[in-house]
């Protein structure tokens, strides 16, 4: 039986979100998002990531224990941070970062206070 070994990737940005978890972005993950999503990195990047971490207006959980941190920047427009859990409790990575025309799918476990 082989073992996986855990790779140690760089972590280049550290947010905590409004329920008190830590949220990671690594190196890797930043390569993804400027590769497959340019308009994040127009849009502010890394800052923009993690401000919708810290100031979202809607935070969402889905099957798949994604955690998505939502930012919506126009009627028509959300800004979505998606994040998957570490070993460690409360400890959260995220694994890209995109624009969406609408909601993404999952229970909404956060609601911004007006």
């Amino acid at each position: 039986m082989s073992s996986l070994k855990k790779v140690e990737q760089k972590i280049i940005s550290t947010s905590t979100d409004p329920e008190g978890r830590t949220v990671h972005l690594t190196e890797s993950t930043w390569g993804h998002i400027r590769k497959e999503h340019p308009d994040v990195k127009r849009a502010g990047g890394i800052a923009k990531i993690a401000s919708t971490v810290t100031k979202p207006n809607i935070i969402q959980q889905n099957e798949r224990d994604a955690i998505i941190y939502i930012e919506q920047t126009r009627m028509d427009l959300y800004f979505n941070v998606i994040t998957k859990p570490d070993e460690s409790p409360g400890i959260r990575y995220v694994t890209t970062a995109h624009f969406s025309p609408k909601l993404l799918k999952g229970e909404t476990i956060w609601l911004q206070s007006k």
